[in-house]
Protein backbone atom coordinates (compact mmCIF):
# COMPACT_ATOMS: atom_id res chain seq x y z
CA UNK A 1 0.00 0.00 0.00
CA UNK A 2 1.47 3.66 -0.74
CA UNK A 3 2.11 6.18 1.38
CA UNK A 4 0.19 8.60 0.80
CA UNK A 5 2.28 12.19 1.09
CA UNK A 6 -0.19 14.20 3.96
CA UNK A 7 -0.17 11.49 6.16
CA UNK A 8 0.84 12.40 9.72
CA UNK A 9 1.79 10.97 12.96
CA UNK A 10 1.93 11.99 16.24
CA UNK A 11 3.88 10.16 19.02
CA UNK A 12 3.93 10.45 23.10
CA UNK A 13 7.20 9.59 24.81
CA UNK A 14 7.06 9.15 28.12
CA UNK A 15 10.99 9.08 30.29
CA UNK A 16 11.85 7.49 33.10
CA UNK A 17 15.50 7.06 34.06
CA UNK A 18 17.29 5.80 30.77
CA UNK A 19 13.88 4.42 29.73
CA UNK A 20 11.29 5.80 27.36
CA UNK A 21 7.77 4.15 25.88
CA UNK A 22 6.33 5.75 22.74
CA UNK A 23 2.53 5.77 22.07
CA UNK A 24 1.11 6.58 18.79
CA UNK A 25 -1.55 9.01 19.58
CA UNK A 26 -4.16 11.13 17.26
CA UNK A 27 -5.19 14.98 17.93
CA UNK A 28 -7.87 13.71 20.00
CA UNK A 29 -5.65 11.95 23.09
CA UNK A 30 -4.97 13.62 26.08
CA UNK A 31 -1.38 14.45 25.55
CA UNK A 32 -0.75 15.50 29.37
CA UNK A 33 0.40 12.04 30.43
CA UNK A 34 3.35 12.36 28.09
CA UNK A 35 6.88 13.98 28.64
CA UNK A 36 7.47 15.08 25.05
CA UNK A 37 5.61 15.16 21.59
CA UNK A 38 6.98 14.16 18.45
CA UNK A 39 4.64 15.60 15.77
CA UNK A 40 5.38 13.86 11.93
CA UNK A 41 4.68 16.54 9.17
CA UNK A 42 4.70 16.03 5.66
CA UNK A 43 7.44 19.06 4.02
CA UNK A 44 7.33 18.21 0.45
CA UNK A 45 5.96 15.60 -2.49
CA UNK A 46 6.48 15.38 -6.13
CA UNK A 47 5.66 12.12 -7.76
CA UNK A 48 6.38 9.87 -5.38
CA UNK A 49 9.45 11.19 -3.88
CA UNK A 50 9.12 13.49 -0.57
CA UNK A 51 10.16 14.35 3.05
CA UNK A 52 8.52 14.75 6.35
CA UNK A 53 9.99 17.15 9.22
CA UNK A 54 10.18 15.41 12.99
CA UNK A 55 10.18 17.87 15.56
CA UNK A 56 10.08 16.66 19.01
CA UNK A 57 8.81 19.52 21.84
CA UNK A 58 8.01 19.11 25.51
CA UNK A 59 4.88 20.87 26.93
CA UNK A 60 6.33 24.59 26.96
CA UNK A 61 7.47 23.93 23.14
CA UNK A 62 11.01 23.91 23.81
CA UNK A 63 12.96 21.67 21.08
CA UNK A 64 14.31 18.39 21.98
CA UNK A 65 14.18 15.74 23.98
CA UNK A 66 17.64 15.23 26.60
CA UNK A 67 19.25 11.71 26.47
CA UNK A 68 21.92 11.74 28.92
CA UNK A 69 24.36 14.39 28.20
CA UNK A 70 22.90 14.50 24.86
CA UNK A 71 19.45 16.30 23.01
CA UNK A 72 17.59 14.38 20.28
CA UNK A 73 17.04 17.58 18.92
CA UNK A 74 14.90 16.80 15.32
CA UNK A 75 14.96 14.39 12.55
CA UNK A 76 13.19 13.68 9.18
CA UNK A 77 12.81 11.49 6.46
CA UNK A 78 12.68 11.64 3.11
CA UNK A 79 11.55 8.84 0.40
CA UNK A 80 11.54 8.23 -3.30
CA UNK A 81 9.29 5.03 -5.20
CA UNK A 82 12.51 2.69 -4.47
CA UNK A 83 13.11 3.96 -0.35
CA UNK A 84 12.49 5.52 2.40
CA UNK A 85 15.42 6.71 5.35
CA UNK A 86 15.17 8.30 8.32
CA UNK A 87 17.76 10.80 9.79
CA UNK A 88 17.59 12.26 13.19
CA UNK A 89 20.60 14.97 14.75
CA UNK A 90 22.03 15.50 18.35
CA UNK A 91 22.74 18.40 20.32
CA UNK A 92 26.06 17.41 22.50
CA UNK A 93 26.43 19.18 26.09
CA UNK A 94 28.11 22.00 24.41
CA UNK A 95 25.56 23.60 21.93
CA UNK A 96 27.46 21.42 18.97
CA UNK A 97 24.78 19.86 16.47
CA UNK A 98 26.06 16.72 14.82
CA UNK A 99 25.88 15.77 11.13
CA UNK A 100 22.54 14.12 9.70
CA UNK A 101 22.63 10.46 11.33
CA UNK A 102 20.89 8.33 9.24
CA UNK A 103 18.61 5.64 11.57
CA UNK A 104 17.22 3.34 9.72
CA UNK A 105 16.25 2.98 6.07
CA UNK A 106 12.89 0.81 4.32
CA UNK A 107 11.46 0.49 1.18
CA UNK A 108 9.68 3.22 -0.90
CA UNK A 109 6.83 5.17 -1.89
CA UNK A 110 5.76 2.40 -4.70
CA UNK A 111 6.12 -0.17 -2.11
CA UNK A 112 4.68 1.53 0.60
CA UNK A 113 6.64 2.26 4.13
CA UNK A 114 5.68 2.98 7.41
CA UNK A 115 5.93 6.61 8.74
CA UNK A 116 5.44 5.75 12.69
CA UNK A 117 8.39 3.03 12.35
CA UNK A 118 10.73 4.84 10.63
CA UNK A 119 10.38 7.92 13.22
CA UNK A 120 10.30 5.29 16.14
CA UNK A 121 13.92 4.12 14.51
CA UNK A 122 15.32 7.30 15.24
CA UNK A 123 14.72 7.50 19.39
CA UNK A 124 16.21 3.72 19.55
CA UNK A 125 19.47 4.77 17.09
CA UNK A 126 20.04 7.41 19.38
CA UNK A 127 19.57 5.77 23.16
CA UNK A 128 21.81 3.32 21.00
CA UNK A 129 24.73 5.86 20.00
CA UNK A 130 24.37 7.34 23.69
CA UNK A 131 24.51 4.61 25.49
CA UNK A 132 28.27 3.51 22.80
CA UNK A 133 29.38 7.36 23.75
CA UNK A 134 27.71 9.06 26.87
CA UNK A 135 30.71 11.35 27.31
CA UNK A 136 31.51 12.25 23.86
CA UNK A 137 31.47 15.82 23.26
CA UNK A 138 30.66 15.76 19.38
CA UNK A 139 30.15 12.31 16.84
Amino acid sequence: MPVVHNQECILGIKLNGTSFKIDLLNIENDQTAYDYICNVNPSSHVNGNGSFSISITNHDFIKGMPLGLWTLLDGYIVYDWGESISYFYLLDKNGMKTNKIKATCARGSASGFKIEGLTRAIFSKARDIIEESPFCSYL
